[in-house]
């Protein structure tokens, strides 16, 4: 049997968003395309995509054709995605920035409102992506019934992504809906106003990190930081690292303040703020939990900033479970 696999080139930037786009519209097309979740072998790694050879015409220059033996077949699954959601209200630029790169990547999904979720709009979406913003204006947005609604929609089965503030909407605080036993870690204790890139590794074997190293550089805009309640309940996806050049704490780019040899610890007194970023290392940074019959994947890196070839294939991995 003969297929196409589609190996992804992550610092490649004309092969990336073209693998997903071609991946996503053979899905949209009702095609069969199928994932490896063996181990690794001479022919195929844990999430390399295969696609039937013949089947289009719309297969890369840079794709492989291999014939693979009968033996291993059952390692190929195939992807069977659900319905698609993005919940649109008060979401700002974050809103936009989601719809920008999930449009430009092929992903099929539909705008809902608060008022939808309120009307019973979930039924038939498997994944519900809830971007960036504020959670507590969302909230407040959603009201009593709305988040009552989308709470009872994960219970029976649904798939939550937030991202930022999307994942700040459904922790264990005031304005949330409690999917996950956990809440913000207090500011006294976190990193407040922190952005740019940052080093994340894997902490836990998990389909997010297929195609990609252990180690990956994605982005951070201005995000709480989660306070673990119950940790056995939690798995860790992964866990921040050092950041990049271009990293800010406040105002404060972190790579020039080393250069001049300022202290973190003397500006934290003067100012009585935290700033130092080694407080994030080994800081949860993206993680799962399950609640009632649903999956919840929360991400505090933005993982659908446009361009973002790792970031974007965290995304693409999540959206095609």
């Amino acid at each position: 049997m003969t297929f196409h696999t589609y190996r992804f080139k992550l610092h490649h930037p004309e092969s990336f968003p073209h693998v997903l786009r071609t991946v996503n519209r053979h899905i949209l097309k009702s095609k069969t395309v199928y994932r490896w979740q063996g181990s690794p072998t001479s022919f195929a790694r844990p999430g390399d995509l295969f696609l039937a050879s013949g089947i289009s015409k719309e297969v890369p220059a840079f794709s492989e054709s291999v014939e693979l033996p009968e033996s291993p077949l059952n390692h190929l699954v195939q992807h069977k995605p659900g319905r698609a959601a993005l919940l649109w209200d008060k979401s700002f630029l974050w809103g936009f920035l989601a719809v920008t790169t999930l449009r430009d990547l092929g992903f099929s999904f539909d705008l809902l409102t608060a008022t939808d979720v309120r009307g019973g709009a979930l039924a038939g979406y498997q994944l519900l992506v809830v971007p960036g913003g504020w959670a507590s204006v969302r909230s407040e947005e959603l009201g009593v019934s709305g988040r009552e609604e989308l709470r009872r929609h994960v219970y029976r089965g649904g798939a939550y992504l937030g991202i930022c503030g999307g994942a700040g909407l459904a922790l264990q605080v005031d304005e949330g809906l409690a999917l996950v036993p956990v809440t913000r870690k207090p500011i006294a204790d976190r990193l407040p106003n922190f952005s740019g890139s940052i080093r994340v590794r894997q902490a836990s074997s998990h389909s997010l990190w297929w195609s990609l190293r252990g180690e990956e550089v994605f982005q951070v805009w201005w995000p709480s930081q989660f306070d673990l309640l119950e940790p056995d309940n939690i798995k860790v996806l992964g866990r921040y690292g050092r950041p990049e050049s271009d990293f800010s704490v406040s105002d404060l780019k972190v790579s020039e303040f080393l250069a001049a040899g300022r202290d973190w610890k003397q500006f934290e007194e003067a100012y009585q703020i935290n700033l130092d970023p080694e407080r994030l290392i080994n800081e949860p940074a993206v993680l799962e939990g399950r609640y009632g019959e649903g999956r919840v994947l929360l991400s505090y890196p933005h993982l659908e900033t446009p361009g973002d070839a790792p970031g974007n294939t965290a995304l693409f991995n999540i959206c095609l479970l």
